[in-house]
């Protein structure tokens, strides 16, 4: 995924997951931010389990979760089956944030976070548009990590519960069908940022 649209994701992501603009099907308008939430009163987060290097297999059924933006390697094993959501605990890339469908392995340097009340897709959204704010919470030199008392004690924007599912619908619509190619995410770009400025200003229709 190019750079400018990853940007692009997440301006769209932070605006609506957080309140600041809110979509009604035709147009984005200002709005007050949402309450803020310690996540520790929204979802529970369990450390991994560490696998043994010669575990990794080259054409594993299952990906291993560790310390990183992505899947470190494959194995055969699993000890989650998703949907579920991870945040990579350690490592230059500590505050990460991975949907998984399927089986997996987390490993000892990684979260898997469940919310009784929220989709894990919506979780998912709702984490990465303040992905900012994890990557902030990792301390240390060299391997840096996230406490879990850290994470926990983290305090986000939540949207109500009857919001929810409307914002799903949206981000989904915005994140999963934009077309990687320059000229399509130019143009999508001019039409949200002109979106971004009358919904701040108050007069988006």
């Amino acid at each position: 995924m190019s750079a400018v649209l990853t940007e692009f994701q997440q301006s769209v992501l932070w605006h609506v997951m957080t309140g600041r603009l809110q979509h009604n099907g035709s147009a984005l308008k200002k709005s007050n931010p949402y309450p803020s939430e310690r996540l520790k009163f929204i979802l529970h987060a369990q450390k991994g389990q560490q696998l043994n290097q010669d575990c990794l297999l080259p054409d594993g059924k299952y990906p291993l979760f560790n310390g990183g933006e992505a899947a470190s390697g494959y194995t055969n094993q699993f000890n989650k089956v998703g949907p579920l959501v991870t945040i990579s605990e350690g490592g230059s890339k500590a505050g990460s944030v991975n949907f998984v469908s399927g089986k997996c392995w987390v490993s000892g340097h990684c979260y898997s976070v469940h919310a009784p009340h929220m989709s894990p897709a919506f979780t998912y959204y709702w984490l990465q548009a303040n992905i900012t704010h994890l990557y902030r919470l990792a301390q240390g030199i060299g391997m840096p990590n996230i406490p879990k008392r850290d994470l926990l004690n983290l305090s986000l924007p939540l949207p109500p519960p009857e919001e929810r599912a409307r914002i799903l619908a949206f981000i989904e619509k915005f994140t999963h069908f934009i077309p990687d190619s320059a000229p399509a995410i130019k143009a999508l770009n001019e039409w949200y940022q002109s979106m971004l400025f009358h919904g701040l200003t108050g007069g988006a229709q």
